[in-house]
């Protein structure tokens, strides 16, 4: 399992880099939770347009937002 660490690496050690690092963590962590929000809007019959069972749209959609 991924977590946001392995996605991101670690934090840079200057200020204006570790600033940029943090908005862009921020940005994909808001592009996680918004697209498992929309995933479990999805009724069955478009969860199977897009190739997913239930469980599975579940599954997604139960992930705390650090993991990849």
């Amino acid at each position: 399992m991924r977590d946001l660490t392995s996605t991101l690496g670690t934090a840079p050690r200057d200020a204006g880099s570790f600033v940029t690092w943090i908005m862009h963590t921020l940005r994909i962590v808001s592009m996680r939770r918004q697209s498992r929000l929309d995933l479990g809007r999805l009724d069955d019959r478009l969860l199977r347009d897009v190739g997913l069972d239930p469980a599975s749209a579940n599954a997604e959609c139960s992930r705390h937002f650090w993991q990849d």
